[in-house]
């Protein structure tokens, strides 16, 4: 039964992007209608499209996008030669925003008002696990994005712009009334095979609201509130696997835009050459400057977040309290590494000597030999830039001029079709709300 389930997500997926990479010029009606999105769809049918479709875009555009900015691949063909020095447009952003909105939180709402007046608790609940999951990755990318006039046409064409800040605040709340309705005992209909996540474990889904609101806790610097979280979050692995006859985002990539990124040339690929890393060869076919077979593959493993990421998350708390055991976190988290890599453990000591964990340290050496250990981990992942931009490790020289960006620009159809969308931005300024010096 879970085959049908992905055939049905893959065919809405691949109608979604047939919509957002051949449509350009459309009216602001069409923007608000997304042919993925069936009115009063049974939520077996929206949740795994809304599941695919975020799988898609989050492990594609944005950790393509990322992944330059951050180092751990370079554009060396077509429109990423001038993404690779921060030319950057705003049409490169039109299909990530428009995905997540209409795709995913378009499908998410309609799943949730469905499963609320049928009192499916459980489906309302995963709705709002996902929903702040969405918005949370649009604010961390964008600042400011329509919230409480979003997902309302026709009567809202022209949604105005909420503050990021507001927004953060209203997910934690809706996290916090997911976990709510997450517990209830559901007599009704509840997710199974068509949980693509999880296949229909509750209990995940409650932990993942945990480790949600940690990893945004982390970003706005409360982080006794982190710490609390993770605990609740119980190293849960949030992570999408495709499966045929679908295929990864970055796969699929690789197979139709061959030479459009190359890895050898990057920050990361050198670091961890050096460090005779065993995980490189992983990340990299190092004998014909590709993409690696952890990536490279049908069953792209896509981390909305994961018990490595949180593990990292942890020895970061603990490196900046000064606690005895921060150095043995961290250790536990570069294994974990190791084991998501599918790699052994060679390098594992030279990458620990070359960034040294030394309690006496001053916090920000104790954060560097954090951070490298995380950056290292989280290849393509997109959270490399969130962490980037709290703690500016690692230091980075830009590959033109002074500056390395900060956010991504409005997408140029929201700015044709929404007299709201904020003027002035560019890919330095200004900076989402928590990215504060």
């Amino acid at each position: 039964m879970k085959h049908i389930y992905k055939k049905i997500a893959l065919a809405l997926l691949l109608t979604s992007l047939a919509f957002g990479s051949c449509k350009k010029n459309f009216l602001r009606e069409e923007l608000n209608d997304d042919p993925t999105a069936l009115l009063n769809a049974d939520p077996k049918v929206l949740l795994p499209a809304a599941l695919s479709n975020m799988a898609y875009f989050y492990g594609g555009d944005f950790a393509r996008f990322n992944g330059v900015m951050m180092q751990q691949v370079v554009g060396s063909s077509v429109q990423w030669v001038p993404i690779q020095v921060y030319n950057f447009v705003g049409s490169d952003f039109n299909n990530c925003w428009s995905a997540t909105f209409f795709s995913v939180l378009n499908n998410l709402d309609k799943m949730g008002a469905y499963s609320k007046e049928n009192k499916y608790y459980h489906y309302e609940g995963v709705s709002k696990v996902l929903t702040a999951f969405g918005y949370s990755v649009l604010v961390d990318h964008w600042g400011d994005v329509p919230f409480t006039e979003a997902l309302k046409a026709p009567a809202i064409l022209q949604p105005k712009y909420d503050k990021g800040s507001f927004v953060y605040e209203s997910l934690i709340n809706m996290l916090n009334d997911a976990e709510i309705l997450l517990a209830k005992t559901d007599v009704g209909r509840v997710p199974n095979s068509d949980d693509l996540l999880f296949g229909g474990n509750i209990d995940s889904w409650i932990e993942l609201s945990h480790a949600l609101k940690a990893r945004m806790y982390l970003h706005t610097k409360e982080f006794s509130k982190a710490k609390s979280e993770l605990i609740l979050a119980n190293g849960v692995n949030a992570i999408f696997n495709f499966s045929p006859p679908s295929s990864g985002p970055m796969r699929q990539f690789n197979d139709q835009r061959v030479g459009d990124l190359i890895y050898k040339d990057a920050y990361l690929f050198k670091t961890l050459e050096n460090l005779g890393d065993a995980r490189i060869t992983s990340y990299v076919d190092t004998a014909e400057d590709d993409l690696g077979p952890l990536f490279d593959a049908d069953d792209q493993p896509v981390c909305f977040i994961s018990s490595m990421e949180q593990k990292f998350i942890e020895a970061e708390i603990a490196a900046r309290n000064g606690d005895a055991d921060a150095e043995d976190i961290l250790k536990e988290a570069m294994l974990l590494s190791y084991s998501f890599a599918k790699s052994d453990t060679n390098g594992f000591s030279a990458s620990l000597a070359a960034y040294p964990y030394i309690a006496s340290d001053p916090l920000v050496d104790r954060l560097k030999s954090v951070m490298m250990q995380k950056y290292f981990a989280m290849f393509l992942q997109p959270e490399t830039f969130a962490d980037w931009r709290r703690t500016g490790i690692p230091a980075l020289n830009p590959t033109i001029g002074s500056e390395i960006p900060r956010r991504y620009m409005y997408p140029i159809d929201e700015v044709n079709t929404n007299p709201n969308t904020p003027s002035g931005v560019n890919m330095f300024s200004p900076r989402v709300f928590w990215d504060v010096d």
